[in-house]
This record gives C-alpha cells, structure tokens and sequence, in this order.
C-alpha cells in the first residue's frame, strides 16, 4: 500500500470526522474573529492543513487560510472541497514569506511530527511572518493524559515524543511570544461535571488534546481585543482532576464515618433509655430460658447414651458391634466414654446387671462362671 494511501486511511480512522474536528476547532474562534476588525484580508497559513478542517472552517468565517502539507493523499480530500491547500515543506514555505505578511500562523497536531530543533525553527519562523498582534497556535496531544501519554500517542508511527504543555509554552514564550496561553481539549464532558470520579476516569479523564496560542506583540489594541480569550480557563488538567478524586474519596471516607458515629451515637442512646432499662428484666428471662434449654438436652442425652450402654452390657453381641464400629472414630469413642464413666454412677449400676449366658458361646460361658466363682471368692475373703 502506498504511503500516503495509508496516513489517509490512518486519519481517517482515528482522527474523527469532519463535523466532529470542525465542530472541535471552533474553540480558537474567539483568538481568531477579533483580528478581522484589524487585518480585514486575513491571510494566514495553516502548516499540515491534512484534510483541511480548519481550512474550511477559516473560509466559513471570511478568514483567507493557505493550507500547506507534504502528504498528497491528505491534500486530495482538502482540494476535492476547493481549499485553498497545496504540498509543501512547513519550514521551507515560511521561509519564503515575508516578514509581518500573516495575521495568524497554526499548526493542527503537527508539533509531535518534528524533532525538536525544527519545531524551534518553525516557531522563531512563525514569529517572523506574523503581524503585531498576528496569532500561532499550536495543537498536539496532551501527555497530562495518561492514557495518550503512555499508550494512545504512541499509535501514530510518524509521532517523534510527547511534548509536555509547559515545554512548549516555555518554547513559544522564549522565541519572543508577548503573550501565551495553553488550551486543554476535549475532555469527556461526563468528567468535568461528575461528583462521583473513579480511578478510571483520573487515568483517562484529562484533556486528550491541548494547544498553546502564542500573541505576538506590538499591537495593544489588538491584544485588548483578544484580552478575554487568553483570560478564560480551558479543559481539565491532571492535578485538577486529581485533586478532585481525592476530595471526593474523603467526603465518602466522612460520610462513612459520620454513619458510624450516629450508630454508635443510637446504640448508646438505647441502652440509656428508660424503655432498655424496664425491658432488662426480660431480657435476663430470656437468658436464662435458653441456658435451662440447653443444659436440659444435655441431660436428656447423656441419659440416652448411658440407657444405651447399659442396653449394651446385658446383650454382649450388640456390645461388640457398637465396639468395633466405635474404633472407626477413636473421638467419638472417647467422648462417649467421659460420657458414661464420667460420673458417680456409671460403673456401679453396670456390675450389678444380670447376664443372660444362653447368648454366650460355651468358651464363653465357662470363662464367665470362672470369674463370677472368683468375685464371690474375693467377697468372702473381705468379710
């Protein structure tokens, strides 16, 4: 594909349309108009006019822009509206005008195209050519944003670096610029009036754009004339939207706390209450129903557990069932051990059941009349 074929197609895509960049450059209006009333013919030039926006918009309003730009295929859509626009280098048409022959010298996103030492020359150059009082203005990516300054500049492959807004305010007011201003752009307009900011819109709420607008001296009634325009205050800048973000999250952090402080506040409300106090019997009531409760079913339980080992001891075969499935769950065993032989009564009711031997197997039963023939033994011989 050609070169100029995809810078075209690139702009297209990106850049927006044509209603849109008109509608966005009207903000340079209230600079532009008030020089008509001094320089009637309003010749100027507009370097790297692309498809020629701002040219068009300059002929809506009386205002005779030359455009200038090296890329044949921008210059197409430009000359198909019959604008005045034709290929050229930005620094080598300057040099060939006139000194104070222009009422206004501008630059749409052309800034971050140049190495810094041209972009020196074009502004000493643009200084040259302007009347008193003629107006540069210089628009280019704002890389306040964060979003632009570390990802979205860097999507143009002809973009040599950011320039910070204050590097290139300094540039202008160093070549001898009388008066500077910088412009925030296009900011979403949901941010600038939101009260409820997230980080998201801190990281890519800033002015996407910006331009500084230089006014060349030695025209005092000119720069009355233009006098509110530098005075207005233009966009959002990073440590406005910030600082914003951070009051915000405070107000939210108070707002929490004062919620806290008013519970707090009611609860202690509650318990000084007459109402809390003449209810403190129930409660207490109620307490003590519950302990009774509990300790009841403790009871009943430990009841059940001892009938069903006293079941166990007078039917041996169920005995050693609940054995061997207990030795599955050593925790349990022991457990219901504490349970059982836990208290005063357990072991002696236990000793005292009957056995019933026609279950036992004849091993069985002589081993138990052995030991019965023992215990009466031994209780003989203790009397």
């Amino acid at each position: 594909m050609d070169k100029t074929d995809f810078y075209r197609a690139f702009e297209d895509r990106y850049r927006g349309s044509r209603e849109l960049i008109k509608s966005r450059l009207a903000v340079y209006l209230p600079f532009v108009l008030p020089l008509k009333h001094f320089y009637p013919d309003g010749v100027g030039v507009d370097l790297g006019c692309g498809r020629g926006e701002w040219l068009e918009l300059m002929q809506d309003n009386g205002l005779n822009v030359q455009g200038i730009d090296l890329d044949q295929g921008m210059l197409e859509a430009a000359q198909k509206l019959g604008l005045n626009a034709k290929q050229a280098d930005a620094i080598e048409y300057l040099q060939t005008l006139a000194s104070e022959s222009q009422t206004m010298v501008s630059g749409f996103h052309l800034a971050e195209h140049l190495p810094f030492e041209v972009l020196q020359i074009l502004i000493q150059q643009a200084l040259r050519v302007l009347k008193p009082g003629g107006l540069m203005i210089l628009e280019t990516p704002n890389p306040e944003n964060i979003v632009v300054g570390t990802a979205n500049f860097y999507l143009d492959p002809t973009h040599h670096q950011p320039i910070p807004s204050l590097l290139l305010s300094f540039m202008v007011e160093h070549a001898g610029f009388e008066t500077t201003k910088i412009l925030r752009l296009q900011e979403p307009a949901n941010v600038a009036r939101s009260d409820s900011l997230t980080l998201l819109d801190v990281l890519c709420g800033v002015s996407p754009d910006y331009a500084v607008v230089g006014q060349k001296g030695g025209a005092t009634e000119i720069a009355a004339a233009t006098k509110e325009a530098f005075a207005n205050d233009y966009g959002i800048s990073l440590e406005n939207l910030a600082s914003k973000y951070d009051q915000q999250i405070k107000a939210k952090a108070n707002q929490a706390e004062a919620k806290a402080n008013q519970a707090e506040a009611n609860f202690v409300g509650l318990l000084n209450s007459k109402s809390w106090r003449l209810t403190a019997p129930l409660r207490w009531l109620g307490r003590m129903v519950r302990r009774i409760t509990a300790k009841s079913l403790k009871g009943h339980l430990k009841a059940l557990i001892r009938k069903v080992a006293g079941y166990a001891a007078r039917h041996p075969p169920f005995r050693q069932a609940a054995i061997n499935m207990l030795n599955l769950f050593p925790s349990l065993k022991a457990r219901l051990k504490r349970v059982i032989y836990g208290g005063a009564m357990q072991m002696q009711p236990l000793r005292d059941v009957p056995i019933d031997v026609s279950e036992l197997t004849p091993r069985a039963r002589m081993i138990y009349g052995d030991l019965k023939a023992a215990i009466a033994r031994r209780k003989r011989e203790n009397r």
